[in-house]
This record gives structure tokens, sequence and C-alpha cells, in this order.
């Protein structure tokens, strides 16, 4: 639809044409509103299969196609940061019974006394639980423990 239209070139004259142009341009309108519906719909439909499929990937323990693990647990030793993390926010998601994310589990460290000394403690935490098997990251509402359910 060419949207350049110059009022000059036209004469001031209201006549059948007008209100034919008129009717078209609402009648285009109306299609397109119901175009734009039509792709919101499908959008949300996307984006919910995104999300379950993200949640799947996250908690499969079995292999993905191509025979590649879902993720790789990473190995850490007893007293490290990483087991620090892991080991506390196990405790505090299930006393909170429902999911945390990084940033109230860096509260609720903080809280207990244990100071993580790395540049950035939020994302250190969201790293080591989104790189570690026991957790999966729920969208909008954190990080909770992979085969558990929310108890609130």
């Amino acid at each position: 639809m060419n949207m350049n239209l110059n009022a000059e070139k036209f004469e001031p004259k209201a006549g059948p044409s007008f209100a034919e142009a008129h009717r078209l341009v609402s009648a285009e309108i109306e299609h397109l509103r119901q175009t734009r519906r039509a792709i919101d719909a499908q959008l949300k439909k996307a984006e919910a299969a995104k999300v379950l499929l993200q949640e799947l990937l996250h908690t499969s323990a079995g292999p993905l196609e191509g025979g590649k693990a879902s993720r790789e647990q990473k190995r850490f030793h007893r007293g490290s940061k990483t087991f620090e993390v892991v080991t506390r926010c196990k405790e505090f998601l299930h006393n909170a019974g429902r999911p945390l994310d990084r940033r109230d589990l860096l509260s609720l460290m903080q809280r207990s006394g244990f100071v993580l000394d790395v540049a950035n403690p939020a994302r250190f935490i969201g790293r080591t639980l989104w790189e570690n098997p026991d957790f999966i990251h729920i969208q909008n509402q954190g990080y909770w423990l992979a085969g558990d359910e929310i108890h609130k």
C-alpha cells in the first residue's frame, strides 16, 4: 500500500471515490489486525513449545539425538566454590519449596554467611546451576531441583 499521499494533489470533493478509498483502507486495517492476532497466537504457541523443550532438555537424563548427553556432569571437589553453591542451593530450594532466581539464591547464601569471592556472584551461581544436571531452569521463575515437584 502506497502511503505517500500528497493532499495538495487532490481536489477537495468528497464524492464516491473518497468514500470507496476510505472503505478499502478500513478493510485493510481490519485485515491487518486479524493477521496480527493470528501471528500473536502462533507466537504464543511457539514460545510455549520452546519453554517445554528447554525443560525437557534440562531434565533429560538420557542422550539426545546424535548420542550426545544433554548436559555433562562437571566434576568438582568437596570444599570448592562450585560444591558450596550446589550444596547450599539444594538446601535453599528444598526449604523454599519453590523455584528461586539466582539473585534470591545469592541473597540466601550471603545471609548464611558464605561469601562467594568471584567477580559476579549471581552469574557464577546461575552458570553453576545451569551446568549441573541436578537443577532445572524454569523460565520467569528461576532454578529448581530436577525431578522434584514444586511444593508451594
